[in-house]
Formats: C-alpha cells, structure tokens, sequence
C-alpha cells in the first residue's frame, strides 16, 4: 500500500476511534476530570499516534489496542458508576485538609502538598489566612472545596511558615528572633514544632503546631 493511502487510512480510523473515547467522556467536564482520566488519555494518545506514523506496527494491531484500551476505559467508567469502591479504586476519595482553622497535616503529607502549596490553593479562591477558613477539602481531581469561617478574620503577618522564620514580618512590627524565642518558650515548644505562627493586629499570637489538634492563642508580650 502506498504511503500516502497508508497514513490517510490509519488517519481516518484512528480518528474514529479518539471520536469514540469523546463521545464517552463527552458529559464530563474538564474540572470534573481525575488524574485517572489525564493518565488514559495520554496513553491514548501515544497509542494513536504510533498507530498513525509507525508503519512497523500492523494497522490491525493498531486498532485492536485502540480498540482495547478504549474497551477498559468504558469498563472502568461503568464500574466507577456502579461501586463506591471502584470509584475510590479509580479516583481516590476528597481530603479533609483544614478544619475550624487549623491545618490537618497527616492529610497533607498524604497528598504530598506543603504548606506553601495549600496556601497558593486558598489565594487562587481570594483568601489570603487560614483564620478565614473553616473547613478545605481537596477534591480527587485536585481541585480545593472551602467553606469560609462566617466573620472574615483581620489580616494576619506570618511570623513562622513550616518552621522557618519569616524576619522581614518581624521587623515590620518591631520584634526580632530572641522576642519569637520567648514567645516560643512562654508556650514549652520549640521553632520545630510550629508549622504556621501569625501576629494579629489586636496583638494577638496565633500558632499552629504540626501535631494537629494542638493550637494556642495568647496576647503578645514585646
């Protein structure tokens, strides 16, 4: 077979099929996709296109593992409908990763996000300090739920963030390491401790201890 007829053939029946697998998935909408559904359509793809320019490989064998994987795909969406436990299986369940303010942080290491991560989240949806946030949870497409706490918190400096010192915030109000130090000490923990420390402007300290449950506010002593 001439190359050209070759190539418009497999085009042709390659395009149906990627026709076939949209149509499939064709009510969902790109936010509702999980990295499940980003990982098939990748190996899709490359499949698709090996069948398209790789004439070494039959356009029989081509098709039937198109023809395959697009077999599996519905088969795992159906069995996704069907099961709560295929669906966790498939698509992993939703996080629970702040509550009442304080950062879960077992729940954050399991999804392999940093604090500066989580923070990034909250700023992408307008909020700026964890104070504002009663309860996020991320979704198994990755995205992040909140519900926001009912009175907006007064905008807090960060001292500490995951143990680090933030000094340039501790020089705008006027206070320095050996006054964090104590303040540290006035509560029996230590910098390694804390995962997130804010100064309120009523004078407040706000600290957020790495082991989850543990949260302590006391009025700034200079």
């Amino acid at each position: 077979m001439p190359l050209i007829v070759d190539i418009t053939v497999r085009t042709l029946l390659v395009f149906a099929a990627l026709l076939l697998v949209t149509r499939l998935e064709a009510k969902k909408q790109i936010g509702q996709l999980t990295y499940f559904h980003y990982v098939t359509g990748i190996v899709l793809g490359s499949i698709a296109a090996q069948a398209v320019v790789d004439r070494t490989i039959g356009l029989v064998a081509s098709l039937f593992a198109l023809v395959l994987w697009v077999v599996l795909m519905a088969t795992m969406s159906w069995v996704s409908l069907k099961s709560y436990r295929g669906r966790l299986l498939l698509e992993g369940e939703p996080t629970l990763v702040v509550h009442q303010s304080k950062i879960l942080e077992e729940n954050l290491k399991k999804l392999r996000l940093t604090h500066d991560d989580l923070m990034m989240m909250l700023r992408q949806k307008g909020i700026f300090q964890l104070a504002d946030v009663q309860t996020a949870i991320v979704e198994p497409n990755g995205s992040l739920s909140v519900i926001r706490t009912k009175e907006p918190a007064p905008l807090a400096y960060p001292l500490v963030v995951d143990g680090t010192i933030i000094d340039k915030n501790l020089a705008e109000n006027q206070l320095d390491r050996t006054w964090l130090e104590r303040e540290l000490a006035r509560r029996n923990v230590t910098l390694a401790d804390v995962d997130y420390m804010a100064l309120l402007p009523d004078g407040t300290v706000s600290v957020d201890l790495k082991e989850d449950g543990l949260s302590q506010k006391h009025k700034v002593n200079h």
